[in-house]
């Protein structure tokens, strides 16, 4: 009897350290498993940590760029802004004044917007060449072999416009030299970009035959920024800040175009 019970409290002992044994490993185990568990969450962590960081850094980028294209400074081209050249050719001066009204004359409106816009392609990184800065006399045969000589990629002559028959005509207008494609292309897609993105008047482009852009051997054309004979643009073409607002559209205009289709 008493060897049975010996025998009996032996098993209960072996049956407890069995259940300790299983019940410590089983432990360990949720242990490691929870270990593992853990290390497999710190790492999808830190690599969409790390992720996420470079979206940021991404984004930021982008932004900065944006900022940059808006303010004229880093283009969206990859052309090398130093390869093109612009003659901007401001029309009259000295003494001929060109149309007018009233105190309004042609040669000073044209060389004021003529040098803001000169300034703000400048910004762009465009090299920028004028026939005249200052109220000169100047021959179209000499303008034009000006223009020739710097071998330029493009040329802009600035003048107004009069219609003393009809004084609600008005508007911008961009006239190519006759039979020239090339300019004619320019005038109307730089006049198409400044009727779809700017509150500009803007006229079709016009044929002519006009010595400044017959004589010159670039992709050239005139641009008449309104007409004096019509009191909205007279209004304009007599600010200074509407005229600085006109030649920053006009920069806008040439920029885009230049960039589309290079030299």
């Amino acid at each position: 009897m008493e060897q049975r019970t010996k025998r009996k409290r032996k098993r209960r002992k072996n049956w407890k350290r069995i259940i300790i044994a299983y019940t410590l490993r089983t432990l360990v185990a949720v242990v490691l498993l929870g270990m593992v568990f853990l290390m497999i969450c710190g790492c999808i962590f830190l690599y969409q940590l790390g992720h996420k960081e470079k979206d940021d850094v991404s984004s930021v980028n982008a932004h900065v760029k944006s900022q940059l294209r808006g303010a004229g400074t880093q283009p969206d081209s990859p052309l090398p802004l130093t390869d093109c050249k612009i003659v901007l050719d401001a029309g009259h001066g000295g003494l001929d004044g060109g149309c007018s009204f009233g105190d309004t004359v042609e040669k000073d409106v044209s060389l004021a917007v003529t040098l803001a816009l000169g300034e703000y392609l400048e910004a762009k990184g465009i090299q920028v060449v004028y026939t005249r800065r200052e109220d000169d006399s100047l021959g179209l045969s000499e303008r034009a072999d000006l223009v020739n000589g710097e071998e330029p990629d493009f040329l802009f002559s600035i003048h107004c416009n009069s219609y003393e028959e009809d004084a609600s005509i008005r508007g911008l207008e961009i006239h190519y030299q006759k039979g020239r494609k090339e300019g004619k292309a320019m005038a109307e897609q730089i006049g198409g970009w400044l009727e779809e993105n700017t509150s500009i008047e803007v006229r079709d482009a016009k044929e002519n035959n006009l010595q400044i852009l017959r004589e010159t051997s670039v992709k050239a054309v005139l641009i008449e920024l309104g007409f004096l004979t019509n009191a909205a643009d007279r209004q304009i073409l007599s600010s200074q800040e509407q005229r600085d607002e006109l030649a920053k559209a006009l920069a806008d205009g040439i920029w885009e175009y230049t960039q589309a289709v290079g030299r």
